[in-house]
């Protein structure tokens, strides 16, 4: 019997079957036909899970009991099948945390909320459009300025002097990097493809699958 941390349920089970390959090898008929599993109520449902997955035969010739302190009674526990792992509706991944950001920063995401996201740097903020880099946070004397643009050697200090070029920018970002964009060969459309699949799965992962769910180890951990 296992009486110890959940996650010795693997290699308890795993020595099991093969002590009962091995000892079913080697006797002659009539053979060993059952698999008797003995653990604590603790271990209980992790063994059933992983049971669960066992191919059809093997799983078949399993029996799971649970015992007292004393060992003087055993109780058997019913098997699952392996549709019972998914009935447990999993709550949805939680949404990234928005970084807690100033005023300004916040003006310019209102520009396109479900578009511009921010990352947060030592000296500042990062600001992009669907994970492209376009602008710049800095605190200079305790006050805060913008510089925007995609190539650094270039990028140019927001002002009243630079109001329209930033204005442009914007325009062609929500123009040219946008899903519905005509021009797919834009730079704009095309620069930093993973950096854009990253932004939406930020924002939401199950865009990745409606149905994604987590791995029948993860549903056992939380357990």
């Amino acid at each position: 019997m296992v009486a110890t941390h959940p996650a010795s349920v693997d290699a308890f089970l795993s020595s099991a079957l093969l002590w009962f390959k091995r000892t079913a090898d080697r006797i002659k008929p009539p053979q060993i036909e059952q698999l008797w599993l003995i653990v604590s109520d603790d271990l209980l449902k992790p063994l059933l899970y992983r049971v669960a997955l066992l191919r059809d035969g093997l799983r078949n010739a399993i029996r799971v009991f649970t015992t007292d302190d004393e060992l003087s009674t055993l109780t058997a526990a019913g098997l699952l099948e392996r549709r019972d792992l998914w009935k447990k509706k999993l709550a949805h991944f939680p949404p990234v945390p928005a970084a807690n950001v100033s005023a300004l920063v916040t003006g310019i995401i209102a520009a396109a909320p479900e578009a511009i996201d921010v990352v947060q740097a030592r000296h500042g903020f990062t600001l992009r459009y669907f994970g492209l880099p376009f602008a710049r946070v800095r605190s200079l004397l305790g006050v805060e300025k913008i510089w925007f643009g995609l190539d650094g050697v270039h990028r140019r200090l927001l002002d009243e002097s630079t109001r329209r070029e930033w204005e442009a920018l914007l325009h062609d970002l929500r123009t040219h990097r946008s899903a519905c964009a005509v021009d797919q060969h834009h730079a704009f459309y095309r620069s930093a493809a993973e950096a854009w699949l990253e932004s939406l799965l930020r924002r939401d992962i199950t865009k990745l699958d409606p149905g994604l769910i987590v791995a029948p180890r993860a549903i056992v951990d939380r357990h």
